[in-house]
């Protein structure tokens, strides 16, 4: 599923991480073995499935090693990528009531409402109301942990992406 793609890649990237520091046996790193290797499992018939999505085998080959490529470039994961991930409709909805999307703001309010009393996310509660609020600049990071300056710069990127007028 492309919607998913980083996600998967973040996942496939950690589980080739951990395999490797546990001096496990090799993941397979052709297709066929692959395939060999999933289809260990009953009912599973992975090869078929590949087949019926992608019949030219050169092509499906080339996707897996571009998958296994692009997951062992990322990065250690550092949690904020999940949390970015998690937050994301929201800084969409964020934009949206900027942008005078009513829907958006009364959707956001109760969700802010509730993660104001978390302790977690208060400092990050407070500075997306105060973008809600016409409030923009980098001052608006100051004093926030690293996840929710990442949420919160998000959302100044899309709102200065987007071109969206103030609050």
């Amino acid at each position: 599923m492309t919607h998913d793609i980083v996600r998967t890649r973040r996942v496939l990237a950690d589980e080739l991480r951990q395999h490797d520091t546990a001096g496990a046996e090799r993941l397979p790193g052709t297709l066929a073995g692959v395939v060999q290797l999933a289809e260990l499992t009953d009912g599973v018939r992975l090869g078929e499935l590949i087949t019926a999505l992608q019949p030219d085998a050169e092509a499906a080959e080339a996707a897996l090693a571009w998958v296994l490529h692009k997951a062992a470039d990322l990065p250690p994961d550092d949690g904020i990528a999940r949390h970015l991930e998690r937050w994301d409709p929201v800084i969409t909805d964020v934009a949206a009531a900027c942008q005078g999307d009513q829907d958006a703001a009364a959707k956001l309010s109760p969700f802010l409402d509730e993660q104001a009393k978390e302790p977690d996310w208060a400092a990050l509660v407070a500075v997306l109301r105060r973008i809600l609020s016409g409030e923009r600049g980098e001052n608006l990071l100051d004093s926030l942990d690293p996840v929710d300056t990442a949420i919160a710069r998000q959302t100044l990127t899309l709102l200065a992406v987007g071109q969206q007028e103030p609050c």
